[in-house]
């Protein structure tokens, strides 16, 4: 978040200052006052989004754009601590020193499980006179495979190529790749080195040359191949995936020595999880204490914390959120039931019946019911459950698509009028229809 004074000292350079300062894409600075009274404007297209005054606060306003690009230049130039949470737009308030904000926990004990594999024993060995040994608890296990052709060439069609192989270890499951160059001067040629594996290619050359790049192809040594399988299954066994509710008999092991039982280890679970979840709760709540709805207009101390509302205030705000979650829900049941009678094909193809304030437009391209200043008709759309064509091609061609688009996207087939036949991109039509609703109804704060 940049002070009044960078603004001032930006500013300062201004070649044409009655025209602004040049900021960002689309951003502009401009001074206003002079004196005590001086504040400065950053303007994003027609929007002051921020304007900064002497006294070190600001005053925010997104002018009912919600979008990444409003929110970094109010980030940049206003506040650090407005962000967005589903969609809706909230600032932090300076922490209360009586009130710290609760410490955030996670599980670390893992959701009981049994191994019915039983023990893995240790690692699989690789040796050198091809054989894979497995050490169990009871008994000594080798595995006959193939000879092992690691650090050999080889006599195929590609014995031109010399034989590439693992020359430090890596942990597992990590590839590195680089290029080796030859002292005839060939080259270069991709090597791949795996952790504990020993890996031979052949393979053409593979480099960029005048923009084109080569194919080449490699091959592993049978015996490597199944080493790093029976390897890498061990593994996976014995520790897991990294993650706390995998089974794995490390973790099996540990929790049945530090619990006594199964049943132990249950209770321990469920405690554990009871006083997480209450413990994420609380911070939840702390979280929802220390916010404001973002509003057109808000002011921000000098470190970007908005100043807490009153009581009569904090009210307002909080009727109002409920007011924006339950319009929230309403476009959200109306999307997918619009999505649905879009499937089954239930929808016709936009024509002279379809709702006259969604169905014709002025000549710059706007929705009558929008130019005439009336968007409740939306409302009773969705009250009433009908899913209007042209209100589908309206989201649609807002997001940018052309004519063309629209008709491959919805899906239409003028033999039945009707739209849904061979539907394109179910989810974009959904988030397409959804910003356009919500950019329409949900009330501004």
């Amino acid at each position: 978040m940049q002070s009044f004074g960078y603004l001032s000292d930006v500013f300062a350079t201004a070649r044409y200052p009655e025209q602004g300062k040049p900021l960002a894409r689309n951003t502009r600075l401009y001074q206003d006052g002079d004196g005590p009274t001086t504040s400065y404007r950053v303007k994003l297209h027609a929007t002051n989004v921020v304007t900064r005054h002497a006294d070190g606060t600001a005053t925010l306003a997104n002018g009912g754009w919600n979008t990444p690009t409003t929110m970094d230049r109010i980030s940049t130039y206003g506040s650090s601590h407005v962000f967005s949470e589903r969609g809706t737009w909230y600032v932090h308030l300076q922490p209360d020193p009586d009130d710290p904000r609760p410490e955030w926990t996670s599980r670390t004990i893992p959701r009981p499980f049994t191994m019915t594999d039983g023990d893995p024993g240790s690692e699989p060995v690789k040796m050198d006179d091809g054989y894979l040994v497995f050490v169990s608890t009871d008994r000594e296990r080798k595995v006959q495979t193939m000879p092992c052709r690691a650090g050999t060439f080889t006599e195929d069609p590609y014995q031109d190529i010399e034989a590439i192989y693992e020359w430090r270890p890596q942990p597992i499951g990590s590839v590195h790749r680089s290029l080796r160059y030859y002292s005839d001067g060939s080259g270069p040629r991709v090597m791949a080195h795996i952790a504990g594996i020993e890996r031979i290619q052949w393979g053409s050359d593979s480099w960029i040359f005048e923009g084109r790049e080569q194919d080449y192809e490699y091959k592993q040594c049978p015996h490597c191949r199944q080493y790093e399988a029976a390897r890498w299954e061990w593994h996976r066994y014995y520790y897991g995936d990294y993650k706390i509710d995998t089974p794995s008999w490390k973790g099996y092991v540990e929790c049945i020595e530090r619990y006594g039982d199964a049943d132990a280890w249950r209770e321990a679970y469920l405690k554990e999880f009871r006083e997480v979840k209450a413990q994420r709760r609380a911070v939840r709540e702390w979280e929802e204490r220390n916010r404001v709805l973002f509003y057109d207009g808000i002011k921000v101390d000098s470190d970007g914390y908005a100043f807490r509302p009153s009581k009569s205030e904090q009210r307002k705000l909080d009727a109002h959120e409920r007011k924006i979650q339950r319009m929230r829900k309403r476009i959200d049941k109306f999307v997918n039931y619009a999505v649905s009678q879009l499937e089954a094909g239930y929808v016709p193809m936009p024509s002279g019946g379809d709702c006259w304030y969604c169905a014709l437009v002025t000549d710059d391209g706007m929705p009558m019911g929008e130019a005439a200043g009336n968007v409740e008709h939306l409302d009773m759309h969705m009250k009433d459950k009908y899913v209007v064509p042209s209100l589908l091609v309206n989201a649609l061609r807002e997001r940018g698509y052309q004519d063309a688009g629209i008709y491959i996207h919805l899906g239409m087939n003028p033999e039945t009028g009707m739209m849904g036949h061979r539907l394109v991109g179910t989810d974009s039509i959904k988030r397409d229809l959804t910003k356009y609703l919500r950019k329409r109804l949900i009330p501004a704060a």
